[in-house]
């Protein structure tokens, strides 16, 4: 059955004695003590701290705390630091408003807490890796949410209390590696959702823009751009990477992932220019793209609409 646990605020010093509520006589600090309260089993894995404006103490496995706070702050804000359990928004509470020996209670919520751990082949290093950027999605269904995954070293990411009962996607991302992921994960309260994913090198396209008398063009957009399929739909969303060329025009693409890719350039005052690259593999290397783009005029104005 359900397990109830409380977190709460309490404990103004007891003026008439000199005394915090709780604890031995401290002249410099005031106590504010609780439990914190969610629906459903405490999860085995929980490390739960309260924290309020830079303060923190941690919660017991019945969920009890006690936090110690400096004379002076009569006002906080308490919020939950946990893998699972979470608040929707802080507890604001001021120290007059409590009375002495009362316990304000902290209703929580359960979510899940996600583990991403990525393995890089064999010409991926660490510190690519570490460098990369994981990200958390619920791309269909409400409420939508994006949260990026903190790195924790040596490949590891974590997001702790996530919203659950979502379908969400996991995706991976860097500059010099090819993107991994998944679809349709689902977190449920109080649980924790594990992914390990092979990081690959992917492949890398360079080449340089010029104009139309062949000098090279500094700062010039080039795109590269992947229709790519979600898998079990017939809709379909375009990977698409941009990037500027350096001073001589250069452009240089690393961490594309396998398929059909096309590289479109564009710069004010030219006419655009694109490119089918082809296939690409992991390991591939294609070099020498020379992308051309032609003269053309820019042309702005004004719409006008008829006066009612």
């Amino acid at each position: 059955g359900d397990m109830t646990l409380d977190a709460g605020a309490v404990a103004a010093k007891q003026a008439s004695e000199g005394r915090t509520a709780i604890g031995d006589p401290d002249p410099e600090t005031w106590q504010l003590a609780g439990r914190v309260v969610v629906d459903g089993p405490w999860p085995s894995e929980e490390q739960l701290a309260v924290t309020a404006d830079g303060l923190r103490t941690s919660v017991a496995a019945d969920g009890r705390f006690t936090l110690e706070v400096p004379e002076g702050r009569d006002s906080l804000a308490l919020e939950l630091d946990g893998r699972f359990v979470y608040l929707d928004e802080p507890l604001r509470i001021s120290r007059g408003s409590l009375v002495a020996g009362s316990r304000v209670e902290l209703r929580a919520k359960l979510g899940a807490w996600l583990q991403v751990e990525l393995v890089g082949t064999s010409d991926v290093t660490m510190e690519e890796l570490e460098a990369a950027e994981v990200v958390a999605v619920v791309y269909r269904g409400e409420p939508a949410w994006k949260r990026a995954l903190v790195g924790l070293g040596g490949g590891r990411f974590e997001a702790r209390a996530l919203a659950v009962e979502q379908l969400f996607s996991v995706s991976v991302s860097g500059d010099t590696i090819a993107g991994a992921g998944a679809v349709d994960l689902r977190a449920f309260a109080g649980e924790a959702v594990r992914e390990r994913y092979e990081v690959r090198r992917g492949a890398r396209v360079s080449g340089q823009v010029l104009g139309p008398d062949d000098e090279p063009l500094a700062r010039a957009r080039v795109s590269a751009a992947r229709e790519n399929p979600l898998p079990g739909s017939m809709v379909s969303y375009v990977d698409r990477t941009r990037i500027k060329t350096d001073e001589w025009g250069h452009f240089d693409f690393e961490g594309l992932e396998p398929g059909t890719w096309r590289l479109e350039a564009s710069a004010s005052g030219f006419l655009g220019v694109a490119e089918d690259v082809g296939e690409l593999v992991d390991g591939d290397r294609r070099k020498g793209f020379l992308l051309r783009l032609g003269s053309g005029l820019s042309i702005t104005g004004t719409v006008l609409f008829p006066a009612a």
